[in-house]
């Protein structure tokens, strides 16, 4: 599996992740 492709994974499951959360999480948190 590529880097890309795993990066890609962690940003899909942050997300997720932060989408559970409260949304008092930066933006900028999920886009970097």
């Amino acid at each position: 599996m590529s880097y890309g492709a795993l990066m890609q994974m962690a940003i899909v499951a942050l997300s997720k992740k932060a989408a559970a959360l409260p949304h008092g999480l930066p933006s900028t948190v999920i886009r970097s």
